[in-house]
């Protein structure tokens, strides 16, 4: 056990926990066997091995984009060959944003962390995929999710454990079609994660907290090793930068990949074409972009608004944060907790974790907003992104690289949220009184507050635009599509929908 004293330390191993992107993505599989072999890059012998050839690598580029760079990997073999900045845009990640503040709960996720089951849906349903997910019924946490997921309906399947989970990523890639693992980095062979090793930070498999998506384009019963392309080497760290030396592809022998995936409920998506791209591809997905800037609870949500009245969105979000982070506001939230260590931890972890998701948040954003006029070309965006361009500067202000890559960077560190809460977790720790050390420093809050703000406006003023550019081509608006799936909030929602329901 690890006795965590002073804040420093604290936030030190809040930074590793964040270098992971958590990701939780479940009718019985297939059991058939005979392959069925798709595209002439694809390989597979008699005995009992499959290879899918030139499989495009996609970078996650940094600590947070891993789920959506495999995902990316995957869309190509499955024939949309999109950059992950064209992801951000096509799947509404990148325009999408959430805000939650319930009772001890006060939370801001980046649309990249915010329901990663369910952004898969509308990409698919615009470009005509299937898209699966499986999660291992034998992982305690599993029924929970699915009683919450199901609410969005996506295609969400049980199985049981490694058998299972082995047979659908075989069969996936005897089909030609390469497999999203999800996977506790701590086993994985690359040098990169050896510093969760050296923390001993695996993952609790009755709850995990924070995980890693790899790409299986191959395995080989007979070496009995699967091969991985990895997006997360090189996303963090000391090695940071674009791995030129080839290490995101490598094997794994089947009693690893057996630990890896095994921490995360042998968790697995599969994308493969079937209906082909929707013939109003590009009147849906600016309609379904729009919907997300200006906050459309029933564009995020299958609830009632009396249901959510503790979610805010799009615009909405950064708005409803802005009015919290007050010396009053940032009180009530940290006084939800009695004891002083608890205090001080939801203080730093604060401070932290706003900032790790705004950069997520300003990053999946700001290349979105640089990729949609190459998938929307049919529309005139010039408004669109005169407006959207407004917050670039903002959630600039709010975000730090060196949040999601740099062990060090609680010395190194020199933005206006760390430099901010850093500061009021020191003054807290050595005074004691948090009301003093609030007030000292309400204008660094007020300035947070005004970016948010500004931020918030740039994204309604670029909703409005986009609507405006949509009917403009005198084409008629369809009803705004609804997500399915859900991540980011399971805790938080599984809570609230628990107490609403009475069980």
């Amino acid at each position: 056990m690890v006795v965590v004293r002073s804040p420093k330390t604290r936030m030190t191993i809040m930074v590793l926990l964040l270098l992971s992107l958590s990701l939780f993505p479940i009718s019985l599989h297939d059991n058939r066997s005979g392959p069925v072999i798709a595209g002439p890059d694809h390989t597979i012998s008699i005995d009992g091995s499959a290879l899918i050839q030139d499989t495009p690598y996609v970078w996650q580029e940094i600590s947070g984009f891993c789920f959506w760079a495999a995902v990316t990997m995957a869309l190509g073999g499955a024939e949309v060959p999109l950059t992950l900045h064209e992801f951000f845009a096509a799947s509404g990640i990148g325009f999408s944003a959430a805000y939650i503040r319930f009772n001890d709960t006060m939370t801001f996720l980046a649309g990249s962390a915010y329901i990663q089951v369910g952004q898969l849906v509308p990409i698919c349903d615009f470009y005509g995929l299937e898209q699966k997910f499986y999660l291992s019924e034998t992982s305690p946490w599993v029924d929970t999710a699915i009683e919450l997921w199901s609410q969005w309906n996506p295609d969400i399947n049980t199985i049981h454990g490694w058998n299972d989970a082995f047979e659908i990523m075989k069969n996936t890639l005897d089909e030609g079609y390469p497999v999203v693992l999800w996977t506790d980095p701590y086993y994985l062979p690359p040098d990169d994660y050896q510093i969760l090793r050296d923390y001993g930070l695996f993952q609790n498999t009755t709850a995990p907290v924070s995980g890693h998506a790899v790409l299986a384009i191959g395995y080989n019963d007979t070496s009995e090793t699967v091969e991985i392309l990895d997006p997360g080497v090189g996303a963090f760290g000391d090695d940071f930068g674009y791995p030129e030396d080839g290490r995101w592809r490598y094997t794994m022998n089947y009693s690893q990949l057996n630990n890896a995936w095994g921490a995360f409920a042998y968790g697995t998506t599969t994308i493969k074409p079937e209906n082909g791209t929707k013939p109003d591809f590009q009147t849906e997905l600016g309609e379904f972009v729009a919907s997300r800037l200006l906050g459309a609870q029933e564009s995020y949500i299958p609830f009632t608004d009396e249901d959510a009245f503790f979610l805010n969105f799009g615009e909405k979000a950064f708005r409803g944060l802005s009015y919290d982070i007050t010396p009053e506001g940032v009180a009530l939230y940290i006084e939800e907790y009695d004891n002083f260590e608890d205090q001080i931890d939801r203080l730093a972890n604060l401070g932290m974790f706003l900032e790790f998701m705004l950069t997520l948040q300003y990053l999946s954003y700001r290349t979105a907003l640089e990729s949609l006029p190459r998938l929307l070309t049919d529309f005139d965006l010039t408004d669109f992104l005169v407006a959207g361009q407004n917050a670039l500067t903002h959630l600039d202000a709010l975000s730090d690289n060196g949040t999601l890559v740099d062990f060090d960077y609680l010395a190194n560190h020199d933005s206006l949220l760390s430099n901010t809460f850093f500061e009021m977790v020191e003054e807290f720790d050595s005074s004691r009184n948090l009301d003093v050390v609030l007030e000292n420093h309400r204008q660094d809050l007020a300035d947070i507050a005004g970016h948010l703000l500004a931020t918030a406006d740039s994204w309604r003023a670029a909703g409005i635009a986009l609507q405006a550019a949509l009917e403009s081509q005198a084409q008629p608006m369809s009803l705004i599509l609804p997500l399915t799936g859900a991540f980011g909030v399971v805790v938080v929602l599984a809570l609230v929908l628990r107490r609403r329901i009475g069980t």
